[in-house]
């Protein structure tokens, strides 16, 4: 009778293992995005197939952090549906290799959570110092000019020209000389302020280049001018 009830028990068991469900990746479970510029976003998506009898139903979608976004088109899956989880990785402020994850967590219970890391190298192509200018507890006068200086430094593996530097600032003139730079290099903006009347306001320096894959830098500029 013992032997009769265990082996009742294991055909039971093995039953509601196989009809717990099985998914398959189409993506590998590691997603590798290779060499990135900090800043910008990156955009992929994660394939599963439903390789189980039943339908399969995705319960949530968790990341690691709040840089990463997920989207799902659907949450039940018939057997041979290929499910894609779509994911934006936001890389402003990173610097360096970083590891993200998403889980796919599933309604069946029996079915365990399955994690795909995302792992990027984000590199800075530009870089500029300092972080930030300020022109603060200045008086109105006509007659004096203000300067500061900024200096921009490549990165980037060929040589980049910088096409344009501009801020909406009417009292400051930006005024930079050599304009292509090889990876290493570095060239100085002058930017002068010429404080003919009152002014508070907080701005940016934007420093565009020739290259698609790098984005405008924007330099955070703040600027009282007092009667």
């Amino acid at each position: 009778m013992k032997y009769y009830r265990w082996i009742c028990l294991w055909v039971y068991s093995a039953a509601m293992i196989l009809s717990a469900g099985e998914v398959t990746f189409v993506t590998p479970m590691k997603i590798d995005l290779g060499e990135v510029e900090s800043g910008r976003i990156i955009e992929g998506v994660i394939q599963f197939v439903n390789t189980g009898k039943d339908s399969l139903k995705i319960e949530q979608v968790r990341t690691s952090c709040g840089c990463t976004a997920v989207e799902t088109q659907k949450k039940i899956y018939a057997p041979k549906d290929t499910a894609s989880v779509y994911f934006k990785l936001k890389t402003r402020g990173f610097k360096g290799k970083i590891r993200k994850s998403v889980t796919i967590q599933f309604e069946n219970r029996d079915l365990p959570a399955k994690t795909v890391q995302l792992v990027a190298n984000c590199l800075n192509y530009l870089e500029f110092d300092p972080r930030y200018l300020t022109f603060t507890q200045i008086k109105v006068n006509g007659d004096t000019l203000i300067e500061r200086y900024i200096r921009v430094i490549s990165h980037y593996k060929e040589p980049i020209q910088i096409q344009s530097v501009y801020t909406d600032i009417q009292s400051l003139k930006i005024d930079f000389g050599k304009r292509m730079l090889d990876s290493g290099e570095s060239c100085i903006f002058k930017v002068t302020l010429k404080p003919d009347r009152a002014l508070r306001k907080s701005s940016r320096i934007w420093i565009e280049t020739d290259n698609p894959k790098i984005e405008p830098l924007h330099m955070p500029v703040y600027v009282n001018i007092q009667e």
